[in-house]
């Protein structure tokens, strides 16, 4: 009954701007099957997915909308502030969801107030930033994790912010993990619900949802080649060995890892490997760079993955610890084959 009056209220309301509601859309960028995790500011439901865009039309600050389909005549609108220059492929795609995102089109710069941006208020002498905005005048979203966490994003687990890393014209989402030092998370497995057998070009951008995550290839290379910046990565497994069968759970850590640009295939390079174990080496350290690649260019690896499989820097002999694997990844520990129900790639700023 209250979505119902909702909806009633938005048509009334609109009315005088919207004589067809459907031409609501022109006012957005449709984002098929996308939606975003973070700057939801209110949430509210409705009985047809249009209401949701008609909705976020009334309020200045809602800058984009995720609406997900519940049921025929449910849909659930989370509205989105303080989005500016971005497009689609900022934000993640999930084909199961039933979602999609609406971006304002209206170029709308993002407006200052008080000698401040972003809703930022002023103390007199300086700009205070609203969480995930940074610079003198919160002019800019945050470069990455750690200078969220510096400009006092809270320790919330699993978080998803916006970021725009230095030098880079793309700014994007990504998940934010407080537990290992405010890490970015990278990869993710575990419900194998996400098709990770997916086209070189769709690796590029950011997909999956939940327990099942992909951060894109441009959002890495962005993030891990910012002038001055170093990365660790840690692989984490929670599992159970091939040999024993008995249960195991660990990480793995590569120091300054760095992923390549599209011109040089995403290739992925880490000066070697630090751990508390030995023969535990599923990536391959300090073997140069390692090209990435998807089923659709796989004969550009030096090592090509046997039939069609998820995306992953592949090696020659080392086709087996990809994360992406339609199966149950696996990774070496201790020399032994482990196959985890739980695997996830972080990296984590060092300077």
């Amino acid at each position: 009954m209250k979505s119902l009056v909702i909806a009633f209220w938005m048509i009334v309301t609109t009315a005088k701007v919207y004589s067809n509601p459907e031409t609501v859309l022109d006012d957005y960028i449709v984002c098929k099957d996308h939606y975003a995790g973070s700057r939801i500011q209110n949430t509210t439901y409705t009985k047809r997915r249009i209401f949701c865009a008609m909705y976020c039309s009334r309020f200045k600050w809602c800058r984009a909308v995720s609406i997900y389909k519940e049921s025929p005549t449910r849909h659930k609108c989370n509205l989105h502030d303080g989005i500016y220059g971005v497009g689609c492929n900022s934000f993640p795609v999930m084909e199961t969801l039933q979602v999609r995102m609406l971006i304002k089109r209206d170029n709308e710069s993002n407006p200052l107030e008080n000698g401040c941006y972003n809703g930022a208020s002023h103390d007199g002498s300086a700009c205070v930033c609203r969480l995930g905005f940074a610079g003198t005048t919160c002019e800019r979203y945050i470069h990455d994790c750690k200078e969220g966490r510096d400009v006092g994003i809270p320790d919330l687990g699993m978080l998803a912010v916006m970021v725009k890393p230095v030098n880079s014209e793309f700014a994007f989402e990504t998940l934010c993990n407080s537990a290992y030092g405010m890490s970015i998370l990278v990869s993710r497995r575990f419900n194998l619900n996400t098709n990770f057998v997916r086209t070189m070009n769709q690796y590029k951008y950011s997909f999956g949802y939940g327990q099942d995550f992909w951060c894109g290839l441009e959002g890495m290379h962005a993030l891990l080649n910012q002038p001055g910046t170093e990365f660790k990565l840690q692989i984490y497994c929670y599992g159970f060995s091939d040999t024993t069968g008995d249960p195991v759970n660990f990480s793995v850590f590569y120091s300054d890892f760095k992923v390549g640009s599209q011109a040089e295939q995403y290739a992925s390079s880490n000066t070697g490997r630090y751990s508390s174990s030995t023969n535990s080496d599923g990536l391959g350290a300090a073997k140069g760079p390692m090209p990435f690649c998807a089923y659709d260019e796989r004969g550009s690896c030096p090592g090509q993955p046997p039939g069609i499989d998820g995306g992953w820097w592949y090696t020659l002999n080392n086709t087996l610890y990809s994360m992406t694997s339609k199966d149950r990844p696996k990774w070496l520990y201790n020399g032994n084959v482990v196959q985890c129900s739980y695997i996830s790639m972080q990296v984590e700023k060092l300077a």
